[in-house]
């Protein structure tokens, strides 16, 4: 059985290389931004890590206040192509509690399991059309 996808554009944003608490403040106004726009339909994100090579508990938190408002919103956020350095600041902040990591970008647009890296295992990705496959 399929499930329609939701309408509306996902948006693909690259995170800066440095998400510190020197840049929350220029990268929190990007991705506000990015939340707006599209009504009625709900915000879908891609954040592109790969560029990123210093994240601190800030940058973190940045990343999980983003994520649940785009949820308070019925949106989803997703990350992709995370360096391996940061991952634990990520996890730590309990941003994989509320979005799932891919390893590619194609993937997190996709929601493609087989390159979940993160984040919500069981659940199915918001945008996805086909039914998934059950879990193993």
């Amino acid at each position: 059985m399929s499930t329609p996808a939701p309408k509306g554009p996902v948006r693909l944003l690259r995170l800066p290389r440095e998400l510190t608490g020197a840049t929350v403040l220029r990268v929190q106004q990007r991705l506000t931004a990015a939340l707006h726009g599209h009504p009625p339909h709900p915000p879908r994100v891609v954040l592109d890590a790969g560029g990123v090579h210093d994240c601190d508990a800030a940058g973190a938190t940045l990343l999980y206040a983003f994520a649940s408002l785009a949820a308070d919103r019925g949106g989803e956020v997703r990350l992709a192509n995370i360096p391996t350095p940061i991952l634990a600041t990520l996890g730590d902040s309990g941003l994989f509690d509320i979005a799932a990591a891919f390893t590619t970008v194609t993937g997190a647009h996709a929601g493609d399991r087989a390159g979940q890296i993160a984040g919500q295992p069981g659940q199915r990705p918001a945008w996805h059309t086909a039914d998934p496959a059950p879990p193993p």
